[in-house]
Formats: structure tokens, sequence, C-alpha cells
């Protein structure tokens, strides 16, 4: 027996006795030794029993996400279709939870789990108990598909008869009765295809046609929070409870980026109960709560609070459970403000029993051992706290200020090192030795130390805890370089820890620094700026920022990364693209190159390379066509090779080369491109005619195509 066939089969076996979380914790190991299929063991296999721990720890994001995963691995997956259904259904979404249950019966008829679920939705719903919407529906999708021929055939007929007019009115009805269907569904397919960029094009053309439609605004949502995007995600979900109020998959999608963004600690997630009226008095209370602590009335507070608290328990104890969680630590954060910490800690400590992962409750345990001067301790559980929960800011700033006071790094976090158990000993030693000697400004000694401790991180390991401990070494290298003035050492240590981990701060902070020694004010202060949005409280880089402020003639605090800057320079970005477009279709390209140049410049004086690539490889391939269209075939050429350098599957940048060799007299190679074109996009028209000529001219047939690679 393979080690996947075993450790699935110890899962399952821990599913059975209930012992979900070893299960879970095998599962993962189980995935991590996948080889290939065997005995009927898949990794849908895997997500399904995930799923099913999920909705048996009421875990809904766990259940919701691997039942996804099941379904894009398998989509004719019958039990992906019931537990998706499951995760509708305890959330409320009883119609949505039919369809699912549905799809179920549709794709396995003789599925008995998924026949008694769709029998009692039913019930539930009233219909009769066999009732199947998508059997029914059968007839009126022929009867669109026949209307669909019907308009196309009468709209080339027109056409053909040269009756422009006409036929362009039959196209514009065709077109605005199908479009958005055939738009959403175009758009999961580039989902499932993962190519997210195109699925959101798409979404974000179906809300042009259509700004009611809650399946665009839901799955941009979606994508923003995948990306990180916070905010644009939040404007997504509440854009789809502005326009149908009990849409569930906005309102739980919503409460976790409130979460992340650290609004009030039970913000929508009270939506999760199944009476709405019960939801929304709750939602009242608690936002009536946060505004009481915000004006420093705890007590009144406090007295909202634990209200609260008895009615959800009394409610539904097992759906409740995260929203008990949440509760207990706004009191105890409440309590703490009343320098009541003895309290307080009992609190968070009860709020863990109901939630182990709770990140502010770490934190507040936190904070309330840094209170107590027990630093070691209090940083213990700040490191918990960030690791729950990497955007918790009240727990990142704990973990810098304990930090601080140890005389550690800000970001400086021993659960996220990656090193194996019988190296830690070892690297601690190594890291504790580091620290003393920078501290006593023996650099070259620090750097060797350094050195020796990176030499214990697995260099190839994937894992995210041993990239940001390989990260945090080489910024701490970097920073010893600085000292000695060895800046190109120090820069490429910087570099390395940004392509480790994009995110990091210190890499940021420390790069400004080295701009600022060149003399090079304008990048120092992006580099600052970046550092201080991916950690606040990064004090080096605020200090940075205020001084290459002071040279520029600003104001210290200034920071065009702030949100609202950030969201009109993108609307400046979006403008000019849009301008080029105009003056490209008008045919004065010289313009168009200006203005995208300049959208360019502005794209790059805000965003990172790693920030903009997409929309950069998007400009550099539209400057590429006016200049084809200049004739300039050498900046054509050139554009069009740094498209592929910001985003190697690119398209048009394929066909644009593919274009350039063709007017070179390069047929094979501009047939080959013109392939790749297609393989990286089907329909891409420019692509499909550029290979139809070139296989003219090679004497293939037009839709001929070699094996590409």
């Amino acid at each position: 027996m393979s080690l996947f066939k075993e450790l699935y089969v110890k899962a399952f076996n821990l599913f059975k006795a209930e012992s979900f979380e070893n299960a879970l914790l095998k599962l993962n190991e189980a995935e991590k030794n996948y080889v290939s299929d065997e005995e009927n063991i898949t990794l849908e296999d895997i997500e399904i029993l995930k799923g099913s721990i999920g909705l048996e720890t009421n875990n809904l994001e766990l259940a919701r996400s691997s039942f996804e995963k099941a379904l894009k691995l398998n989509p004719e997956s019958a039990e992906a279709c019931i537990g998706i259904g499951q995760v509708f259904y305890a959330v409320n979404s009883k119609e949505e939870a039919k369809k699912m249950f549905e799809w179920a019966n549709v794709i396995e008829s003789e599925n008995v789990s998924g026949k008694n679920a769709l029998t009692n939705i039913n019930d539930e719903l009233g219909y009769p108990k066999n009732h199947n919407s998508l059997l029914q529906e059968s007839d009126e999708v022929q009867s669109e598909g026949n209307d669909f021929t019907i308009l196309f055939d009468e709209a080339y007929d027109l056409f053909m008869r040269n009756d422009f007019d006409s036929a362009l009115m039959k196209i514009c009805i065709l077109q605005n009765k199908f479009e958005e269907e055939t738009r959403l569904l175009k758009a999961n397919i580039y989902l499932g295809m993962g190519k997210t960029e195109k699925a959101k094009e798409e979404f974000e053309e179906i809300l042009r046609l259509n700004n009611r439609c809650t399946a665009a605004s839901n799955a941009l949502g979606e994508i923003y929070f995948n990306k990180g995007q916070l905010s644009e995600a939040k404007t997504m979900y509440e854009l789809s409870i502005s326009r149908d109020p009990d849409d569930q998959f906005a309102l739980v999608g919503l409460a976790e980026i409130n979460r992340e963004l650290g609004l009030s600690p039970s913000h929508s997630l009270l939506n999760f109960f199944s009476g709405t009226e019960f939801s929304r008095e709750l939602n009242d209370k608690i936002e009536k709560a946060f505004d009481l602590f915000n004006k420093k009335d705890y007590k009144k507070s406090l007295k909202l609070i634990d209200g609260m608290l008895e009615t959800v328990t009394e409610h539904d104890e097992k759906k409740a459970k995260d929203i008990i969680s949440s509760l207990l630590n706004f009191k105890g954060f409440n309590l703490l403000a009343l320098k009541n910490s003895d309290e307080a800690q009992k609190v968070f400590e009860e709020s863990l029993k109901y939630n182990p992962d709770s990140s502010q409750a770490s934190a507040g345990i936190g904070e309330i051992l840094y209170l107590n001067n027990m630093d070691k301790e209090a940083k213990t559980m700040f490191e918990w706290a960030v690791k729950n929960n990497r955007n918790n800011m009240f727990a990142v700033a704990g973990l810098a200020k304990t930090n601080q006071t140890l005389g550690l790094p800000a970001d400086h976090n021993m659960l996220e090192m990656g090193i194996d158990t019988e190296d830690s000993a070892e690297f601690n030693e190594l890291l504790t030795e580091a620290y003393t000697q920078f501290g006593n400004k023996e650099y070259k000694k620090t750097l060797e130390l350094l050195k020796k401790a990176e030499m214990l991180i697995e260099p190839d390991s994937t894992l995210p805890e041993s990239k940001r401990s390989s990260s945090s070494i080489r910024n701490f290298m970097g920073f010893c370089n600085l000292a000695l003035n060895e800046t190109d050492d120090a820069r490429i240590c910087f570099e390395k820890a940004l392509q480790t981990n994009p995110r990091s701060s210190q890499a940021c902070a420390g790069l400004g620094e080295i701009f600022y020694l060149m003399h090079d004010e304008k990048r120092a202060k992006q580099m600052y700026e970046w550092a201080i949005r991916n950690e606040p409280e990064n004090k080096f880089a605020v200090a940075g920022l205020g001084k290459v402020n002071e040279i520029l003639g600003l104001e210290p605090g200034d920071n065009t990364l702030t949100s609202e800057k950030i969201t009109k320079i993108s609307e400046e970005i979006n403008n000019l693209i849009k301008e080029g477009y105009d003056l490209y279709t008008r045919k004065e390209f010289s313009t168009s190159v200006d203005v995208l140049e300049k959208a360019g410049k502005l794209l790059d004086e805000t965003f990172t390379s790693e920030q903009s690539k997409e929309t950069r490889a998007s400009l550099n391939n539209f400057l590429g066509f006016n200049y084809l269209s200049l004739k300039m075939n050498d900046e054509a050429k050139s554009c069009f090779e740094k498209s592929l350098e910001c985003n190697p599957n690119s398209s048009q940048a394929c066909a644009g080369l593919a274009e350039i060799f063709f007017l070179q007299e390069e047929d094979e190679k501009a047939k080959t491109m013109f392939e790749l074109a297609l393989q990286n996009n089907p329909e891409n028209q420019f692509a499909i005619a550029g290979l139809a000529k070139v296989n003219s001219v090679l004497g293939y047939p037009k839709d001929h195509k070699n094996d590409v690679k």
C-alpha cells in the first residue's frame, strides 16, 4: 500500500471515529504525498472528505472551498454538488441548496444521498418531492435555442441582402437577449481554466450590461478577495447585498472581509442565522455596541454585549460558536479598556474554548501579558495571533513592540520560521547570537551566523513558513550589509527577499534606504510607501518616508498609496487607456502612443512591478499594435517582448510578434507564434486570421497547426 493510500485510509477511519482535527491533518499529509490516482482514491476524494469535515465541524469556509475544488477536479461529481448544497443549506440559502441537489440528481440519478437531499428540500420549500427545475427548464432552453437560431438566420439573411441597418438591428436584439447568459458561462469557463483575469473582464462587462447581476458582482468579490484587494472585494459584495439583501454568498463574503479589515467584530457574521429578523436585530445591537466602544462608553457597550451573548447562546449553540467567540473578544477589549486585565484574560481564554484559532483572543492575551511585563510569553501569544490572521493589525503591532523590547526585528516570529524540529534549537541559537552581534555592531560576524542559519532552511521548500523565514534572514543580511556600506550586496539581499516574499515590508524599506543613499528620492519614496502599506507599524519605513518627503518638498506623511489616492490614480490610468483606445480606433496612432506612455509612467510610479505586471503587459501590447500601424516594427517588437516578460502567456503579445515575423517574411516563425497565441487564447481573432494567412503562404490548410510546446 502506498503512503498516499495509507494516509487517506487513516484519515477516513479518524473521520468515522469523529476525530475530525486529526483526520484533517492526515488528509493534508496524504495530499503532499499524492503521485497519481490509485485503487479508486483520487484528489477529488481528498477534497470531498475535507469538505465533509468542514460540515461536521461547522467550518463552512473549509467545506465550501473543498467541495468547490472537488467540482473543479471533476465537474460531474455528484458528491461535490451535494456538499455545496449542504453548505448553502447551512447558511439558509435553500433555493441555492435545491439547485445544487438538482444538479447532483441530474449527474447521478441513483445517488441515494442526492435523492434524499432533494426530497427533503422540496418538502421544506413546498415543492412536489421529485420536483427538479433543471429537467423542467430543458424545454425552455430548447425554445431559447430556437429563438437564437431564428434571430441569427434572419440577421444573416438581411446581411447577405446588403440590408445592413436591419441586420444590425436583429443582431442587437440577439446580443441583448443572450449576451449576459453567454458571458456568465464564458467567465465561469475561464475560472475553471484558471484564467482569472479573463474571467474578471467578462464579469466586469456583465455588470456594465446589467449592474443588478449579483452572480457577476459576487464572482468579482471572490476574485478580488483571493488577490488580497479587500476594499474592492467589499465593494462588490456590498453591491450584491444592495440588490438582494438576503444573498447569503455575498453576506458570508462580506463578513469574512469585515473581519480581515478589522471592522466591528461580528459585523454581518450574524447573518449565518436562519431567522433574518433575529440576524438584523443582533447586527443593530453589535453596531450600537461598537459605536459605544469608539465613544469610550465601555460599560454600556459591555451591557449590550452580555445581552447578545445570552441571546445567541439560547438561539443555536452549534452555529453560534464563532459568533460567541467574536462577542467574547469584543467584551475582552472593553474590559481591557477599563483596565480590568484579570477579567479580560478570563474572557479571552473562554473565547479560545469556542474558537481555538481566534486571532483576536490570542492578541488580547498577548496584550495582557505585555502589560504585566511578561514579554516572552506575550511574544508567543502575539505570534499565534499573527499566524492565525496576518491581517490582524493589532496583533502585528503587538508583536512588533514585544520584539522591540526583546531587541528583535519587528516581524520576527518563531512560529513562521519553517525549520525542521531537529534543527530548530541550532537555528534559534544562531539567530539569538546574530541579534547579539548586530547589537554590538559586529556586522561581519552577524553575516557569518546568518549564512549558517540560512543553510538550515530547506532551499526548495514551497512552505510559506520557509519562504517567510528565508525572506527575514535575507532582510537581516541586507541591513548588515547596509551598516557595512556594502550597498550592492544589500540590494541583492533585499531583492531576493522580495522574490521570496513580495509583501515583505522590511525588504521594501531596505530598498527604499538604498535608493535614498543613491539620491534617487522618487524611487526611495515608492519603496518606503510600499513598506508602510505592507506593515503600517514599520517605524524605519515611516521615518524614511518622512525624510524623502522633506527633500521632495512634500508633507512628512504624504503617501501616494493611501486608498483614496490609489483609487484616483487607478481611475486616471483607466481613463488614459480608454483615451488611447479611442485614438487608436480613429487611427491617430502617434497620439495614442503618447497617451499610453503617460499611463505607463503613472503605473510605474504608483505600483511595484509585481502589482502592475498584468496591466503593464496589456499596455505594452497596445503600444505594440500602435507601433505596428505606424510601421515602426522594431519598436513594436520591443513592446511585445516586454509584454511577454510580464506575462509569458499573453496571446496578444505572441500574435503581435507573429505579425512582425510575417512582415519580415519569416513565415515558419510567424506560424509558430500565431499557434502559441491561439494556444493561450483560442478565441483570439487576430491570431486566427494571422494563422490562416501564413498557412496560405506555406501551402497548408488555413487552420493547420503544428504541435507547439
